[in-house]
């Protein structure tokens, strides 16, 4: 009877040992940016944005679609949100706490948040790449077009 209640107890500290009581708020790196239906041959493909934690998909939009010309969404930060603007000007906030992303509004040319963190680039892969440029409002706003 000792044996099984210690083995009992002994279960139970592994078990409550391993789990996570604390949460992981979202890093940059666990947003991205993906292609979608995407032509054999041609450039153009639809976007989609993508959140995981512990390299499993949490929350996923769809997004403004590249035409071939290019299309760099780029990553703000504040204190509770990232704040991804695409380049037609349609805003996603994503929320750190819990990967949430909501889809802000449409207002052309208005001001960057101030933490810049990175630029979406499309890349030859399904993932689009993250490189840091020096931008301005006319980089982040080039299709006057508030899309969905």
């Amino acid at each position: 009877m000792k044996v099984r209640v210690a083995i009992a107890i002994i279960f139970f500290a592994l078990v409550i040992g391993s789990c996570n009581t604390g949460t992981e708020n979202i890093t940059a790196s666990d947003i991205k940016v993906l292609k979608t239906n995407k032509h054999p041959f041609l450039v153009d493909h639809g976007k989609k944005l993508v959140v995981t934690l512990n390299d499993q998909s949490t929350n996923e939009v769809v997004m403004y679609l590249d035409s071939g010309s290019g299309c760099n969404s780029n990553l703000f930060e504040d204190e509770e949100y990232f704040v991804l603007i695409e380049c037609n000007g349609r805003k996603y906030l994503i929320e750190k706490s819990t990967g949430e992303i909501i889809k802000g509004d449409w207002k052309w040319l208005s001001p960057l948040p101030n933490n810049y963190v990175h630029t979406y680039v499309r890349s030859r892969q399904d993932e689009y790449e993250t490189v840091q440029l020096d931008i301005n409002l006319m980089d982040v706003y080039k299709y006057k077009d508030s899309g969905r």
